[in-house]
């Protein structure tokens, strides 16, 4: 059967993801990517010109996936905007690809490209999100915020800071950290709820 190009790049990325979650990343070879594919490396070639580039457009859905659902939280009329950013914060911290075997790769120092380029996509498009949510949450009463742009920055900087320390990507949360964020946002937005960051709640 004729793949189309776009046939052939999505069904390439995920049998990757499949045997990166099998085998590790480091381990996964693009023969292993053909064999399982049943094609030869050249055809793998004709999509992509080396694992790398496979790589970052798997890291451009892991991060296609989290900006998807932070616009649809940004967008809910349903709920306010302090659930708003408590949601926010929980798809970010509880997000499925951040214990990822390629996540855990993407931050290791040699990795330092991959994650320059995942901070700036998460930067550049979730800031003016969390930014948008603030401004209505201080029309609305619900913050006390003078400067939402630079609060947005202070916001991202410390969730970058605790998911480059490896809290985020080890799937298990300190309770004493997740106590210190939900403080964090309580003191820094002025808000007149407390936020809750537990998983189940």
């Amino acid at each position: 059967m004729v793949r189309t190009r776009d046939e052939g790049v999505n069904e390439i990325i995920q049998t990757a993801e499949r045997l990166f979650l099998e085998k590790g990343f480091e381990k996964t070879t693009v023969q292993d990517i053909g064999q399982r594919m049943g094609i030869a490396k050249g055809t793998f070639y004709h999509y992509f010109k080396s694992k790398d580039e496979l790589v970052d457009h798997l890291l451009q859905r892991y991060i296609d996936r989290l900006i998807h659902v932070m616009e649809m939280t940004s967008r809910n009329s349903q709920i306010d905007a302090a659930h708003k950013i408590e949601q926010m914060a929980k798809s970010f911290i509880y997000f499925e690809g951040w214990n990822s075997d390629l996540m855990r790769y993407i931050h290791q120092d040699e990795s330092l490209v991959l994650n320059h380029l995942f901070e700036i996509r998460c930067n550049n498009e979730i800031k003016p999100l969390v930014q948008s949510v603030i401004e209505e949450g201080v029309e609305a009463g619900l913050f006390n915020v003078e400067f939402p742009k630079q609060t947005v920055f202070m916001i991202i900087s410390v969730f970058d800071f605790i998911f480059d320390d490896g809290s985020l990507r080890s799937g298990i949360f300190d309770p004493e950290v997740l106590a210190a964020m939900e403080d964090f946002l309580n003191r820094l937005l002025g808000a007149k709820q407390k936020f809750n960051l537990s998983k189940n709640e």
